[in-house]
């Protein structure tokens, strides 16, 4: 049997089955809803937040409820279209069958304030999936699957120079870019960045593209050595006061902008205390 597009009625997937539990199993594939298109899964990467999840680290919230399927940084291919999106000539021809995209994890209800203002990540619905909020993979069913639906609203097409695997990575991307924008990175900045993982590695290129005179990297071990192509200073927590270190390598001043991109208390207070004074705008 087969779905919309010939696609099949099954699939395989990743299900959590509770706290530390899961296996692969064979379930439905989804059938997209009205502003919903059906995706084939190319590739699907791994957020730091992912394994938290599977270990049950926010219960009733990520996921809200078991079985679930997670996973929220993809790519892959339009497969078919939900009603709406079929019967819109700009949607149908902008998501045909077959059409390379990437996912975003976000889609806003659409209507409360945040989201009229632009700011779906923040939507005052969340978790509300009857309002129309979706987080993909996270109170909604992600891509640790062959299929996943998903709204148009959280798909971009994806360009031929990109790979999947390079699609897969967008998401991540976006969160850097935001960062950049926000810290209003300018040009002959000295930026730090704390957290060498692959936000604060998409946060370096973001910066110097932003023109950052030089851009300093707060980590340790492979991940800090990897920042070196990028033009990055290096800076091992590990072995030297990182604090210390900004101040001493800006004249005692601090850094122009600094972006916490590790998620722990420590960095947040580190950033502070390597930050220069001033009015930020």
């Amino acid at each position: 049997m087969s779905v919309a597009g010939g696609t099949p009625s099954s699939m395989e997937a990743l299900v959590l089955l509770g706290p530390g539990d899961f296996e692969l199993r064979e379930v439905p594939t989804p059938i997209p809803a009205a502003d919903e298109v059906l995706c084939r899964v190319r590739a699907c990467a791994i957020c730091g937040t992912d394994p938290k999840i599977v270990k049950g680290a926010f219960p009733g919230v990520w996921p809200k409820s078991y079985p679930a399927i997670i996973g929220h940084e993809w790519a892959g291919e339009v497969v078919a279209l939900g009603p709406e999106v079929a019967a819109s000539p700009r949607l149908a021809a902008r998501f045909a069958p077959g059409t390379r995209v990437a996912g975003e994890a976000h889609k806003g209800c659409g209507g409360c304030a945040n989201c009229l203002a632009g700011h779906y990540t923040i939507c005052q619905n969340y978790g509300d999936l009857e309002s129309g909020h979706r987080h993909y993979g996270f109170t909604a069913p992600g891509a640790y699957a062959q299929y996943v639906v998903s709204s148009v609203k959280a798909l971009h097409p994806l360009p031929d120079a990109l790979s999947f695997d390079d699609g897969a990575m967008l998401d991540t991307a976006g969160v850097a870019l935001q960062g950049i924008r926000r810290g209003r990175v300018g040009v002959g900045d000295t930026l730090v960045v704390l957290g060498p993982g692959p936000i604060g590695m998409f946060t370096v290129q973001y910066g110097r593209a932003a023109g950052a005179g030089r851009a300093i990297v707060v980590g340790r071990g492979d991940r800090l050595r990897r920042a070196e192509p990028f033009g990055a200073i290096p800076i091992d927590y590990e072995a030297v006061d990182p604090v210390e270190q900004v101040r001493e390598l800006t004249g005692g001043e601090g850094a122009d902008v600094v972006i916490e991109c590790a998620g722990t208390k420590t960095a947040c207070t580190q950033a502070v205390g390597m930050t220069k004074k001033g009015d930020a705008w």
